[in-house]
């Protein structure tokens, strides 16, 4: 049964007015996001701002570090400010020339997987209506890009299988994949050993070239790297590597609970009802070659985090929907067809599909909406507080706080990351815990500390922090998902120190 999902390469005219359908869909849904910027954007907004004029990869003007994980956009962005587009108005650009891209591609990937018409246009939709995707998608981060370089890969890949020619779409995008989000380093090794175990006829010519393009895509960015930040890891990836595996498993559930869970259900019954018939559906290569891209992935990309212990978020899994979804719906899918046999199993699948609907609708509704309210992308009042320091702080002051997009963009002064993302000098004082964290800002005398602490608490931590003044304090409703709904009390300290003291 799995078997016979593979559609034709050409669309029907049919097919074509549903995927102008979806499309349509996507427009609709995205377009009340269309102003929101995560604060992570304006990390990627300040990197391209600098770049595009000439003060290098970086967040402080010249000087260089690997605060950015996602250089291609970054460059993309820069490009786009250098062509005369503010640089948040080409991130956004950027966003919606991808999703508008990305949408017909994973229609036809789902064509592969998914022998039904209205079982792909189900699983587009799905993906457009997606909690995760839907504040993201819009948001002027490199997520939506991603997504369409891995739906290329995956397409391209199929597509290519046991064909004399040699593509390079599918390595050139996925080393593009590599320079715009790091886990795509781990879908790269799955794609060599995709080629390796199921290119029977071509496999060395093939593996050859897709080394040869991936390596003449990455290394000039690795060679870079090195000479300039002496690193080619992210400060992201070493700052939230963390022992704390059980909560990022659970942030990895909570993940799944808002979109997957009645996908998962019917995988479980397919399973239970046909586990004969999809055992040998698995023995055959055909199968293997065709599953093998999207079940490896969606099972690696969860593990990569959970084992590195890294806090889990929305959009650092979004990069596995289209694999989640493919699966899903597939086993709904052979649930209909084991409904001709079995009516229950069909009015179950139909349950499905609407519990699902709802529940991502619902999830939308609670932790998603009130970003459309945010005319610069944020909480105003966050905005509000970088412009305030851009007006009274020194052109040479430097700012210490945990969240430092919003603030290094609009305040343009130099910022110390107590988070460690873009100072990983920060970061050894942060595996250490809140005295060496509050003594290292200490050392790097800065001007003006933003803290969610009152003074009392961190002089009581570090009694050197006592000539703190507070200046304001600023409610702000942070982007996350759990923020939804709730303020944080930002206080604005003047330190009154100088470097000589």
């Amino acid at each position: 049964m799995i078997e016979n999902a593979a559609a034709a390469p050409f669309e029907t005219a049919r097919e074509r007015r549903w995927m102008v359908a979806v499309v349509a869909l996507a427009i609709f849904v995205l377009f009340p996001y269309r102003h929101f910027a995560g604060d992570d954007a304006y990390i990627s907004f300040r990197f391209a701002q600098n770049l595009a004029t000439a003060h290098g990869f970086s967040f402080n003007p010249d000087q260089p570090t690997y605060g950015s994980t996602s250089p291609l956009w970054v460059g993309l962005l820069a490009a786009t400010g250098r062509a005369g587009f503010s640089i948040i108005d080409g991130g956004h650009l950027l966003d919606a020339l991808s999703a508008l891209l990305l949408i017909p591609v994973f229609f036809r990937l789902s064509g592969v997987y998914i022998a039904s018409l209205h079982m792909r246009v189900l699983a587009s939709a799905l993906l457009i209506l997606d909690p995760w995707f839907v504040r993201w998608a819009m948001s002027g981060m490199e997520n939506v890009l991603a997504l369409l370089l891995l739906c290329v890969v995956m397409l391209a890949q199929q597509r290519q299988r046991g064909r004399a020619g040699v593509s390079v779409i599918a390595p050139l995008c996925c080393g593009l994949g590599i320079l715009t989000r790091p886990e795509f380093a781990v879908f790269g090794a799955l794609l060599f050993v995709d080629t390796i175990a199921f290119e029977k006829t071509y496999r060395t010519k093939k593996v050859a070239i897709y080394s040869l393009v991936g390596a003449m895509v990455i290394m000039p960015w690795l060679v870079y790297a090195w000479a300039h930040f002496g690193t080619i890891v992210p400060n992201t990836i070493t700052a939230k590597i963390s022992r704390n595996r059980g909560a990022s498993l659970f942030g990895t559930l909570k993940y799944f609970g808002s979109f997957f869970t009645f996908e998962a259900t019917g995988l479980a019954l397919v399973l239970l009802l046909e586990f004969k018939r999809i055992l040998t559906v698995l023995r055959n290569p055909e199968g293997q070659s065709r599953w093998f891209l999207p079940v490896s992935w969606m099972l690696a990309l969860p593990t990569f985090y959970a084992v590195g212990g890294a806090p889990v978020a929305g959009r650092y899994l979004l990069l596995g929907l289209p694999a989640y979804l493919l699966l899903g719906v597939r086993g709904w899918e052979l649930l209909l067809a084991l409904g001709a046999r079995q009516p229950w199993v069909r009015a179950t699948v139909v349950a499905f599909v609407a519990l699902t609907l709802a529940l991502v609708m619902d999830v939308q509704a609670r932790y998603d909406w009130y970003l459309t309210k945010w005319p610069e992308g944020m909480s105003p009042r966050l905005v509000e507080l970088a412009r305030w320091l851009r007006a009274n702080a020194g052109p040479d002051d430097l700012i210490a706080a945990d969240q430092v997009g919003v603030l290094g963009y609009f305040s343009e002064r130099r910022i110390l990351d107590v988070a460690g993302l873009i100072s990983p000098e920060m970061q050894p004082a942060r595996r250490q815990g809140e005295k060496a964290i509050w003594e290292a800002v200490r050392r790097a005398d800065p001007q003006w500390i933003i803290a969610l602490d009152d003074k009392a608490h961190l002089v009581s931590v570090v009694p050197d922090l006592a000539s703190l003044e507070l200046v304001d304090v600023y409610e702000i409703q942070r982007e996350g998902a759990q923020s939804a709904g709730g303020t944080l009390a930002y206080k604005l300290f003047r330190t009154g120190w100088r470097k000589d003291d």
